[in-house]
């Protein structure tokens, strides 16, 4: 009887999980900061043991182009030396998580998905490479399947772009300080899988629900449909008056509007069950209210304790500034 190896590998491959050790030490490249995290294994889970956080000084709005100068490299390294003291950090393997505003993100729909990885990264920049005003092949691409196709429902592929150029840049500062940067994610796809064991206890996944990450820089909506990922948006604060905190709310309002629209006649949606929410912006004071009257209610504050172990005087505000770095740090299991 002949056996086929590639099923066989694919096979155990689904059976057999090797867990992956994740540095203990991760941090955040925001528009205006740099935040670090420093945390230890306990039987209980992970335990913050020290954090700093540092101005970028100016107004770096999260752009490709701000990545790339000379400028910026400086005041990062500036920041970047204030916050390892901060948070007693040694040298050695890091994470690193960049600003959603820096990437690109697509859900595509493709009518099978190549067994080769090289043949599926083709199809990719096929479909994208009109979408894209720069030499695609200097992009950071990274891909997850979403799902395959059944009947006549097509594979959906979640695919992020980044410019080749801007991470090596920001790789390069950290490489200089003595760091080992393994896993480089975006804000608020950590976010979600630092906080998806939290979902997954509330019973909401086989419903839709939704995950709300919002900056002084930009806000990002996602929202899941039976756990898998059906949208995406990153809306970015214009520079200007369009940074102006008045302003931003009103960004805020109306793009979640368009979003939720989009989401009701395109996706025929009807309304998240529930709305998982770290906000991080001092002008949307009233935000929970706007959740409500959208219909993006039953709003749930993204708590990082239930993922890290902080120290009781920490407080709610300070937590949320530290959440997607803690996530890094304490890793994922799925």
């Amino acid at each position: 009887m002949a056996i086929n190896l590639q099923n066989l590998a694919a096979s155990l491959a689904q059976k057999v999980q090797f867990p992956v050790q994740y540095p203990l030490t991760a941090f955040e490249v925001a528009a205006h900061e740099v935040t670090a995290v420093r945390l230890r294994r306990e039987r209980a889970g992970r335990r913050l043991l020290g954090y700093g956080v540092a101005p970028l000084g100016g107004t770096v709005q999260p752009s490709p182009a701000a990545a790339l100068r000379g400028d910026h490299h400086a005041g990062l390294k500036a920041a970047l030396d204030r916050v390892i003291e901060s948070a007693g950090i040694r040298v050695g393997k890091a994470s690193l998580l960049l600003p959603d505003s820096l990437a690109r993100v697509w859900l595509l729909q493709v009518p099978e998905i190549p067994r080769a990885a090289q043949a599926t990264l083709e199809l990719i920049r096929w479909k994208i490479k009109k979408s894209v005003a720069f030499r695609i092949e200097d992009s950071a691409i990274s891909w997850q399947v979403l799902s395959r196709p059944s009947g006549s429902e097509q594979a959906v592929l979640l695919v992020g772009l980044l410019q080749g150029p801007a991470v090596h840049g920001y790789e390069k500062v950290f490489t200089d300080a003595g760091f080992k940067i393994g896993l480089v994610d975006l804000c608020s796809f950590n976010l979600f899988n630092a906080y998806r064991s939290a979902i997954e206890k509330d019973g909401v996944t086989e419903a839709d629900f939704a995950v709300l990450n919002a900056t002084e820089a930009y806000f990002t909506l996602m929202i899941f449909r039976r756990g898998n990922l059906i949208f995406y948006r990153c809306k970015t604060h214009s520079e200007g008056q369009g940074s102006l905190p008045e302003e931003r709310e009103r960004t805020f309002r109306r793009e979640l509007a368009t979003s939720l629209s989009y989401y009701t006649e395109k996706l025929k949606g009807v309304r998240p069950s529930k709305t998982y929410a770290r906000i991080f912006d001092s002008a949307l004071v009233s935000w929970r209210e706007t959740l409500e009257t959208l219909g993006l209610g039953n709003v749930e504050a993204i708590d990082p304790a239930k993922y890290v172990m902080l120290p009781d005087e920490m407080d709610a505000k300070t937590a949320a500034g530290l959440a997607p770095a803690l996530g890094a740090a304490a890793g994922r299991s799925a």
